[in-house]
């Protein structure tokens, strides 16, 4: 009894202490510690690395989300839940300030655990939960988006927006704590709102009220559609796409390596059901560099081979992980995909880049990245095409899609590649450009040190950079940029425009030649060492590139002649108008290869056959080069410039950002020209030449 009445007077001596236990407990039960965000280090994340590629997506509000009123009244405050809140939000971390958001809460669900009180603030003086039944946010842009995050590191970002209660709408701003946690984005974002303002009586004698979002955001786990973007300029018909990678990587230039994501968003656009998914990876073709013996192999590995290629870690479909099979350049995912099914994959991968001659590799100062992202392979009326990676040529074959990256490197280092770089971001000493490359057949990257240059210029509204070293010859430099700037707008004036801001020429190191990628070229340092306007020819040759294979791609692996020699007679037309001596001599060279040909064509060796039908690089040249941009230049002097350029300018019309074949470019002729043409073709393209008689 005595121990009873001691433990009375103690509860009654400490009632107001009781009392503040209480309504923490009730404080608490209305705001879950799963939301509490501490800010201890907000821009140095220490948990593991959360990549753009997983947030980037659509996003659903869970169950879990709420939305609190906390009315700091006289006696204590009071915190009103509304228990139903949803909400849907595309993530787009390369373009944070174009971000959308949409939440709206049910009035009625208002709670603060005291009946009376709830129905009287839903009332039409206050709430008025009758005539208005929803509260809604539309988030217009999100500020200071942290370009770095960790798995369960507090974040911190703004949401601007428009906010409507009661039918009134006010711009306000969130300042929001944001944390990744386990797939799941938990966000809590707090304003203060003037009552007045949305014609709301003051509750408990208070006006101004703090809103409090606490938000759990779940990413779905298929996501169409194609997020915003400045690369392409204005007028350019946007084109939806069938297929999306959004990449992250991190680039080591003094290991020769990277780590990276890919997402890739797919749709089976193949005209039925698949048992299998097939990508390329193309570096796995350089593991075991010796093994590539032979004379058409020697000019690509060179001396002082090493190996390379790309190790595949993980890959997910729709958020699962799957069994893959890998057979040299060539990836298969065994699945079910039903026809127009769209599937979101992520490929975790690794490449250790090889020494070489080839399209990627590097020197001492620079590395080029050719054909290094797994991209999906082209699946037509013959079915999936898995040709393997050949010396002579450019054995590709790829469908445009839209690539996203962030790029993460030394600061020290320089970048350039397709598309355009959105922003670049430092953090400590690392920079991470974020690159947009859409409706592109690829992407390329060449990552420089600081012993690299550019001259640069705008024109016809595209910026072209022209990379170098102080090694160079500044001459030639000058003379290369201005052929590049110059062809570009020869090339938009005869053949259509030029979609893309940007137009890089990048300097490689020991590279056979030049290669083309859409909105980026390399040209071997030979042909920047020394004053010679033939070594301008391919700046200018890997330019028209940018409309045949770029614009206008074609099967380069089983019809090499269709860009390769479009390409060439395209170079030699602008050298006779630009330069007329230099344009002289490489139509004398083209002339001349002709008397060559006919010698390897006794040896069945073709214009028009596939690239492995070559015996050497020098035969393939003198055919599908030479010989290609020659059937093109006599034809264009039976019928006419102007007539050649209006076939043209309908052919890449017709077939941009879509694949043609041999049979589409002769009947564009045809259709113009008469069934005559067709017999010129055929007897150039199979071992012969002709003259065109309309």
């Amino acid at each position: 009894m005595n121990l009873f009445l001691k433990l009375l007077q103690l509860v009654v001596k400490n009632a107001l202490a009781l009392a503040v236990i209480i309504s923490f407990i009730i404080v608490v039960a209305f705001l879950p510690t799963a939301f509490v965000v501490h800010s201890d280090d907000t821009k140095k994340p220490s948990g593991a690395p959360v990549s753009a590629v997983q947030f980037l997506g659509h996003w659903t509000m869970t169950s879990e989300s709420a939305m609190y009123l906390k009315v700091d009244a006289p006696e204590e405050p009071i915190f009103y839940k509304f228990q139903q809140l949803d909400g849907e939000w595309d993530i787009v971390p390369r373009s944070p300030e174009k971000m959308k958001a949409a939440m709206t809460v049910a009035v009625d669900s208002l709670t603060s655990g005291n009946a009376w009180r709830d129905r009287n603030v839903k009332g039409s003086e206050y709430l008025d939960a009758a005539g208005f039944p929803e509260a809604s946010f539309q988030v217009k842009a999100v500020e200071n988006w942290p370009i770095s995050w960790g798995e369960g590191v507090p974040m911190q970002f703004r949401l601007r927006g428009t906010l409507t209660i009661k039918g009134h709408s006010q711009d306000v701003v969130f300042e929001a704590d944001g944390k990744y946690d386990k797939k799941l984005l938990r966000v809590k974002a707090e304003t203060g709102l003037n009552l007045q303002d949305f014609a709301i009586a003051p509750i408990h004698g208070q006006e101004q009220v703090k809103m409090i979002l606490q938000m759990v955001w779940d990413k779905q786990p298929s996501w169409e559609g194609n997020t915003p973007a400045d690369d392409l300029k204005d007028g350019v018909t946007k084109i939806a796409v069938n297929t999306t990678y959004q990449a992250d990587v991190t680039i080591d230039p003094e290991k020769k390596s990277l780590q990276g994501t890919v997402a890739i968003h797919t749709k089976n656009d193949t005209g039925g059901s698949q048992d299998a998914l097939y990508f390329h990876l193309y570096p796995n073709q350089f593991l075991e560099p010796r093994k590539l013996t032979g004379s058409l192999w020697e000019r690509m590995i060179g001396d002082d081979a090493k190996p390379g290629g790309i190790d595949i870690k993980q890959i997910t479909v729709d958020g699962q992980s799957v069994p893959f099979e890998i057979d040299k350049t060539i990836l298969k995912i065994p699945m079910k995909w039903q026809q127009e099914q769209s599937v979101a994959l992520q490929i975790d991968f690794g490449i250790t880049v090889p020494k070489n001659n080839s399209r990627m590799t590097y020197d001492d100062h620079s590395m080029w990245l050719g054909n290094w992202l797994p991209i999906r392979a082209v699946h037509d009326a013959e079915g999936w095409h898995r040709d393997p990676y050949g010396p002579i040529g450019d054995p590709f074959y790829s469908e445009v899609a839209n690539y996203e990256l962030n790029v993460t490197l030394p600061n020290e280092y320089q970048l350039a590649s397709s598309g355009i770089d959105q922003q670049v971001t430092e953090q400590g000493d690392m920079r991470t450009y974020a690159i947009d490359a859409h409706q592109m057949r690829d992407v390329a990257l060449v990552v420089m040190d600081g012993t690299f240059r550019q001259a640069r210029e705008e024109v016809g509204g595209v910026v072209v950079k022209t990379w170098y070293t102080h090694t160079d010859n500044l001459e030639q430099v000058q003379a290369t940029h201005e052929a590049a700037s110059k062809s570009l707008i020869y090339f938009s004036k005869h053949f259509g425009d030029y979609p893309y801001r940007e137009f890089d020429v990048v300097r490689t190191g020991g590279f056979f030649g030049g290669m083309e990628y859409p909105g980026l070229v390399f040209v071997a340092d030979r042909y920047l060492e020394q004053r010679d306007d033939l070594m301008l020819g391919v700046v200018v040759h890997e330019t028209a590139h940018q409309w045949y294979y770029g614009l206008v791609g074609s099967n380069e692996y089983a019809e090499p002649w269709i860009d390769e020699s479009l390409t060439d007679y395209a170079a030699t037309r602008w050298f006779l108008a630009e330069m007329p001596e230099t344009g002289k001599k490489r139509l004398a060279d083209q002339k001349k290869a002709l008397q060559v040909a006919v010698e390897l064509e006794e040896n069945k060796e073709t214009l028009g056959q596939p690239v492995t039908g070559f015996t050497s690089n020098s035969t393939y040249y003198k055919l599908v080069y030479q010989k290609g941009a020659l059937m093109f230049y006599e034809l264009e002097q039976k019928i006419g410039q102007e007539k050649m350029d209006r076939i043209l300018q309908k052919y890449v019309e017709q077939y941009q950002y879509k694949n043609a074949k041999a049979t589409d470019l002769i009947s564009m002729f045809e259709g113009e020209l008469g069934p005559s043409v067709r017999t010129y073709f055929e007897a150039w393209l199979n071992g012969s030449v002709a003259t065109y008689a309309p």
